[in-house]
């Protein structure tokens, strides 16, 4: 029966279906205790070796038994065998396993060796506490066999109590987390044992593929008791939990490290819970948030310049093994990010990183297994570079080795970063890998032997939109991987649906040039993948190549003792995984100016995919009662632009379209209509339409009514309040932010808008003899001081401040009187204990051209009348004019 249909239930049914609820747990718990002890003997298990297991010593520090040694692991989550993830496997007819063999193959190129999963207890337990071995079990085994033999070590999270729903809604299951939530967990000792006897079981589960239970597994290295756990409503209580819970796995054999979540906890908690008889702590890092709907823009260097734990230097957790479960540039899909959070990560003391969550293959063209999420190397070859280039910068920096400070940490060790130039760069004697097109050279060309890379470099000409990777085999022999192009046509981080893409593949035909002593200008290049026949020769280096693995052979080398079969490490070198070709239909990706100057030159640039190599692209302008036709250039492989002469760009709208000629069919965008404006029976009014001002117009920077904003606190802050209000102006509207005291966390009230988008269109009109305009009142019934930062994209941050009343006004500030001053980190990252301010202490002078954002803020608080009263502010509308 559906939940409306109970709504309906008299008194009476309702609380004879909840004495019926209750005594079902009742006797599911007694029959749990009477049973605890009657675990069958696994039907075979092999012994693992004992001495090759991590223990923690009394600095913290993870070691190997045998050797003493201090390892670092570096890695993913993977979700396949449950959830969301199972699901849609099923439903698109995808072989899982299969689909399993192709992710671990990425993955293993990809350098990682660490993978973390949060089981869905809720998937393979029963209502008593019983493991289940189903489907999801099975593929789980499976999926822990395929890492082995790709030597990559595991942590496991049993219990995650939860439901299996995300995005869709939850399916049926038989598991205790039906009546057992996070928040009950830790509450109601009652249900303890139901949980113990599933992680006894657990533990004890023998993979039919390995042969080995998990707590005999090598390759299993640890165990983090429950995922992103509530806490009791005391210490005492939380700490016996947590006890009770480390008990039931050690009681059952298990031998290796136990690990238990500090960061969900406030920082009281947490302290308190390292009394607890667990051998390490674990964290997560969201350093700009989660799910924002749509991609973030601006320098996110800042904000993982450091990764500070308030109590890293309270004794006890000081003996404390340290690990990071999940991490993630969430809703941000560049390649610069990643490496800084490795560094940061071991700055901190954390020898084991896994990032949430690496996406599987088959349903990375619409990316909705975690939309806010999004990491492939066939998808996101840049941003899965980055991931490489972090594990290296993982492996090799140092425990609790410091860089300095943004920005001058950018270079540091064999490491490189560029937020403008969308860039990470690892050089080596031996090895180069960078993320974007880097005009950065080899340290020692002449010693390299692996190179990978996106884009173009010194050492590799080529204009293809996919991830490649050069190792070399031996002298004059080396490996070449080239995967298929990526086209990223639609925001990945909106709303997702199975139904439309968010990235193209298209396996072309490109020219590809290596600069490399060691093959020499003359050389093979021979296909070893299935079903690629191509057998050519290098001309001056340069050759036309498609997606395939290959063998290249320097002229007078013999490459007899290489085949398809011969390993590379883990892999055989001919090996390749990568996804089909999308369909070949047209379709456009572009983003319009928020806003242009009249009588100047606009150029308008866009992604084009899906086309025949003979298609034309072509940009209509409206003109009045004419349409003015441009033939769009290509810029490269994908990016086509096209300039609208001043002459038509007058005060106004500017309104065009992009038709993509296609063979014969014309297709139209926006829209994605057949046919094209200049027929007569063209009957779709979509088209993208620009504001065009005179010079001398002030330039918006934000507007309530349309633009987002990221507040300085959470919708579950209690005494916080935001919305969007009317005003008495006609049509407009403000945002609203208040306070009923500021007297602790986030201790400032405000927000943060983006307005890089809104000054792109009319940047050349910005200069230093600007005045900063913002119309806003104060909540509060007496004038209040309102701080309005600017953040520049470099990092520099400027800060003035003026004082509000009651009344909607305009306000006006000179830039100059803008003072260089922290910046809040907006959006706040998860944990919530990470820093709130920011300063780059160069202190260069402002240039409004780099603008990025802009923030406004009531706070820190500092005297107790902020804390007594009712404080905030609102704000209709802010831009920049000449003075």
């Amino acid at each position: 029966m559906n939940k409306k249909a109970n709504s309906s239930y008299s008194l009476h049914e309702r609380s004879y279906g909840l004495l019926i609820r209750n005594i079902s747990i009742t006797i599911a718990i007694f029959v749990t205790i009477a049973v605890t002890k009657l675990n069958a003997a696994p039907r075979y298990q092999s012994k693992a070796n004992e001495k090759h297991i991590l223990y923690v010593d009394h600095s913290g520090v993870l070691l190997w038994k045998d050797t003493h040694k201090a390892p670092s692991f570096f890695g993913v989550n993977y979700t396949l065998p449950f959830a969301f993830d199972f699901r849609m496997m099923k439903q698109m007819g995808v072989n899982s396993e299969k689909e399993i063999d192709n992710d671990v193959y990425q993955m293993s190129r990809l350098g990682f060796n660490a993978f973390r999963l949060h089981i869905w207890d809720t998937e393979v337990s029963d209502s008593l506490g019983q493991f289940v071995d189903n489907e999801h079990a099975r593929l789980l085994d499976y999926l822990l066999w395929k890492l082995k033999e790709h030597d990559i070590k595991a942590i496991l999270t049993p219990m995650n109590l939860y439901d299996n729903g995300y995005p869709q809604h939850p399916t049926k299951t038989q598991g205790f987390a039906n009546y057992i939530s996070k928040g009950a967990a830790p509450n109601n000792p009652k249900y303890w044992p139901v949980m113990e006897r599933y992680l006894k079981e657990f533990v004890n589960h023998v993979n039919p593929y390995t042969h080995l239970s998990y707590k005999n597994d090598p390759d299993i290295l640890a165990i983090e008791i429950l995922n992103e756990p509530d806490n009791a409503k005391t210490t005492k209580q939380t700490i016996q939990f947590i006890n009770a819970m480390a008990e039931a796995v050690r009681s059952a054999g298990w031998k290796k490290p136990v690990f238990y979540n500090l960061s969900q906890a406030n920082d009281t908690y947490a302290v308190a819970m390292t009394k607890a008889k667990i051998d390490g702590a674990s964290f997560q890092w969201y350093p700009a948030g989660l799910v924002r709907g749509h991609q973030l823009r601006g320098n996110y260097l800042p904000y993982v310049d450091k990764y500070l734990i308030p109590y890293r230097n309270n004794n006890r957790f000081k003996e404390l093994a340290k690990m990071v479960y999940e991490f993630s540039s969430a809703d941000e899909p560049n390649s610069y990010i990643y490496p800084v959070m490795a560094r940061s990560f071991r700055a901190a003391g954390f020898q084991w990183a896994t990032q949430f969550t690496y996406t599987p293959t088959a349903i990375a063209y619409c990316n909705t297994d975690y939309q806010t999420h999004y990491l492939n190397l066939a998808y996101t070859p840049s941003k899965a570079l980055s991931m490489l280039i972090a594990a290296k910068v993982f492996h090799d920096t140092p425990l609790y080795k410091n860089y300095g400070s943004y920005p001058e940490d950018t270079i540091f060790g064999n490491f490189y970063v560029s937020y403008k130039q969308n860039l990470s760069v690892m050089n080596t004697d031996t090895a180069f890998y960078y993320t974007n097109n880097t005009s950065t050279k080899p340290d020692q060309i002449k010693d390299l032997k692996h190179i990978v890379g996106f884009g173009t470099s010194p050492v590799v000409q080529y204009h293809g939109w996919g991830a490649y990777f050069l190792d070399q085999l031996q002298d004059g022999i080396w490996r070449l991987e080239v995967m298929p192009d990526a086209i990223p046509v639609r925001d990945p981080f909106e709303r997702p649906s199975p139904k439309r893409y968010v990235t193209y593949i298209e396996w072309a035909n490109h020219k590809m040039q290596l600069s490399l002593p060691n093959l020499g200008t003359s050389f093979q290049i021979k296909a070893l993948n299935e079903g690629n026949s191509y057998n050519e020769e290098a001309q001056n280096g340069s050759f036309k190549i498609t997606p395939g693995t290959y063998l290249l052979t320097r002229k007078g080398v013999n490459n007899n003792n290489w085949k398809a079969n011969s390993r590379m490490g883990v892999i055989k070198i001919g090996d390749f995984v990568a996804p089909k070709a999308s369909p070949e239909i047209p379709i456009v990706r572009h983003t319009p100016y928020k806003s242009v100057t009249a009588e100047k030159p606009v150029v308008i640039s866009a992604i084009v995919a899906g086309v025949q190599p003979e298609s034309k692209v072509w940009l209509l302008v409206s003109g009045g009662f004419r349409f003015k036709r441009i033939e769009m250039q290509q810029k490269d492989t994908y990016n086509y632009f096209a300039e609208i002469p001043g002459e038509m760009v007058r005060t106004g709208f500017l309104r065009y379209w992009i038709v993509v000629k296609n063979g014969k069919q014309d297709v139209t965008f926006p829209g994605d209509h057949a046919g094209s404006p200049f027929e007569w029976d063209y009957a779709h009014n979509d088209n993208w339409e620009v504001p065009v001002y005179s010079s001398n117009a002030p330039i918006l920077l934000f507007d309530a009514r349309k633009d987002n904003v990221d507040f300085s606190f959470n919708p579950w802050n209690k005494g916080y309040h935001r919305a969007l209000i009317s005003t008495q102006d006609p049509g407009e509207m403000a945002i609203q932010v208040n306070t009923d005291k500021l007297d602790k966390r986030p201790y400032v009230i405000g927000f943060q808008t983006y307005v890089g988008d809104n000054l792109s269109g009319r940047v050349d009109e910005i200069n230093s003899n600007m005045e900063l305009a913002i119309r806003a009142c104060s909540e509060s019934q007496k004038p209040e001081s309102l701080g309005i930062i600017l953040v520049e994209n470099n990092g520099q941050s400027y800060r003035a401040n003026i004082q509000l009343s009651e009344e909607f006004k305009d306000y006006k500030i000179p830039i100059f009187a803008f003072q260089p001053d922290s910046m809040l980190l907006l959006p706040r990252p998860y944990p919530g204990f990470l820093p709130y301010w920011f300063k780059d202490d160069e202190n260069k002078p402002i240039n409004l051209k780099n603008l990025q954002s802009v923030q406004f803020i009531m706070g820190p608080a500092k005297a107790t009348d902020m804390t007594q009263q009712k404080y905030g502010f609102d704000i209709e509308s802010v831009w920049v004019e000449k003075k």
